[in-house]
């Protein structure tokens, strides 16, 4: 009952940002939503052989970014979930242990995701072949890591369905640009949009190192909780779980509204760009992600 209690405590808010985001990570053959229009396209989209082109509103693409950044705090309460439950299941793990199998899973999944998003594009042959290099070093890797690591299995599937959520918002704001044309600006709108992508994205690096520091305390903090058998500083440790689960939650909560802060704004400065200057920025983007 009492480790019930701490989870409705530390992650309640969860379900209400869930609910704000009642679709799926679409599948873009089945939902409503998108249209398919007869018209042609000068290259496929979502791998399509056909001369077929998916017409998705700016709503849709909305969605799909917030899907993602639900993905991304799905992920970012996983840390504290493996560091927490790792002494329950007598597997010690230290932040420096998740860190670790997390970067090389990032790694992994960003190639992959790099590389789909490359297939779609008209990116030079030498940026694509040293994507496809790169992801064959990172899979051979995994396959040779030890696949027992409490964290890594911990990790591995929420890693994936963040990387999933990434490539579904890729396939939509590309489908939105293709059937939208890109938007003429003044030098003024561009610059601004870049400097405020550029304000936010300096401070989560910040955001991060704080929460693992959290985390980690946030973690002892639910087990000795949980573990106390004393009534004498029951009161005591009660008090500490709660302060740094709303320190916990309140830090987690802030990076992931930054990511969808970020992803909305750059949305808007990519419909000014070509379909290879777009490919580029979200490339760079994300691979300043995987190493934080």
């Amino acid at each position: 009952m009492k480790v019930y209690f701490i989870l409705v405590v530390l992650f309640h808010c969860l379900q209400i940002y869930s609910a704000d985001s009642e679709s799926p990570i679409l599948n873009d053959t089945t939902d409503n939503s998108l249209i398919i229009s007869e018209t042609d396209s000068e290259s496929p989209i979502l791998n399509d052989t056909t001369n077929k082109s998916i017409i998705i509103s700016e709503k849709e693409i909305i969605s799909r970014i917030k899907v993602y950044r639900d993905a991304c705090y799905s992920f970012l309460v996983r840390i504290y979930t493996t560091l927490q439950s790792s002494s329950q299941d007598n597997n010690l793990v230290s932040m420096y242990d998740v860190d670790k199998e997390r970067l090389m899973l990032d790694n992994l999944y960003y190639m992959k995701w790099a590389n789909t998003l490359l297939s779609k594009s008209y990116e030079d042959e030498i940026v694509k072949q040293y994507y496809k290099y790169e992801y064959s070093k990172a899979s051979d890797y995994e396959r040779m890591h030890n696949s027992s690591i409490y964290a890594y299995v911990m990790l591995k599937e929420i890693i994936a369905e963040k990387w999933e959520a990434r490539e579904s918002l890729d396939a939509g704001e590309e489908a939105y640009f293709r059937s939208s044309g890109i938007r003429l600006h003044n030098n003024t709108e561009y610059v601004e949009l870049e400097k405020n992508i550029a304000k936010i994205e300096n401070e989560i690096p910040c955001l991060l190192e704080k929460m693992k520091s959290i985390t980690e305390v946030a973690a002892r903090a639910t087990n000795e909780y949980v573990g106390n058998q004393d009534a004498s500083n029951k009161d005591e440790l009660r008090q500490k779980f709660r302060d740094t689960s709303m320190s916990l939650s309140l830090v987690t909560y802030t990076i992931a509204d930054k990511i969808e802060e970020i992803e909305t704004l750059r949305f808007r400065l990519l419909g000014f760009l070509p379909s290879y200057e777009r490919t580029q920025k979200v490339l760079n983007a994300m691979k300043r992600f995987v190493v934080l």
